[in-house]
């Protein structure tokens, strides 16, 4: 018998104005939860939220990799766990608005090596634009995500994963409605959506935070029959989604 290889993955949004204590300790809260192994995050911005993250997750065995010039994206990882092989990140598009919103969107990749097999995947985060009443707005949305899956296309042809792909984001559109779940079909064209059969909103009355995988992944059944746990933090408006993850085969 071979090492299955099978781990939680966790995509968190923070909220910006929250304090950093209030981070951290989401963080530390869902590194608890059995087999979590990555946790990506959205709106993790400004120095002291982003040092003291690194610092609370260093404390309990973590690493964390976030952007280095557009800190709000960040992936952690149990180094017990995976190894990190490579980064990138990309500044996908510009995004029109006003001085108070975010002015481009950027995605964070990185290459992790499971330790017991060698088998490695891709990971990868983003926060598309909000605000989408704006069609200027939309079109970026659009473009962005087509620009994350060119990146996403390109890393795979270079660092060519034995394991698998996983993308996760604050998405901004709800996927309980089906022309979003086309709409994210046809943005990533080679992964999958990962759904349950009951819709719990992750923001307000939306379905926005969402976990994507490649096929080469299956989402099981771990949580009360279902493949997402679904929790909220005091770190955010969001609720943070986590997946269990066996690579096929």
């Amino acid at each position: 018998m071979g090492v299955a290889e099978e781990f939680g993955y966790a995509q968190h949004s923070g909220r910006f104005d929250r304090s950093a204590a209030l981070l951290v300790s989401a963080a530390q809260e869902i590194i608890k939860i059995p087999l979590v192994a990555i946790i990506s995050f959205t709106e993790i911005d400004r120095a002291i939220r982003n040092t003291a993250l690194r610092k609370g997750l260093d404390a309990r065995g973590w690493k964390l990799v976030h952007l280095e010039k557009f800190d709000e994206l960040g992936i952690a990882y149990d180094p017990e766990v995976f190894d990190l092989v490579y980064k990138v990140e990309k500044k996908l598009i510009d995004i029109p608005g006003g001085p108070h919103q975010r002015g481009e969107m950027r995605a964070l990749f990185v290459l992790l090596k499971y330790k017991d097999t060698g088998r490695t995947y891709i990971a990868s985060v983003a926060h598309t634009p909000a605000h989408l009443s704006d069609p200027a707005r939309r079109r970026a949305h659009e473009q962005g995500m087509r620009a994350w899956n060119r990146e996403l296309r390109r890393l795979t042809m270079l660092w060519k994963p034995t394991g698998g792909r996983i993308v996760s984001m604050d998405l901004n559109m709800d996927a309980e409605r089906k022309i979003v779940r086309v709409y994210l079909a046809r943005m990533f064209p080679t992964l999958r959506l990962i759904v349950d059969a009951d819709w719990e909103n992750t923001h307000d009355k939306r379905t926005i935070d969402v976990i994507l995988i490649g096929r080469r992944l299956n989402p099981l059944k771990w949580f009360r029959g279902d493949r997402l746990m679904v929790l909220g933090t005091k770190d955010s408006d969001h609720k943070t989604v986590i997946a269990q993850l066996r690579r096929k085969g």
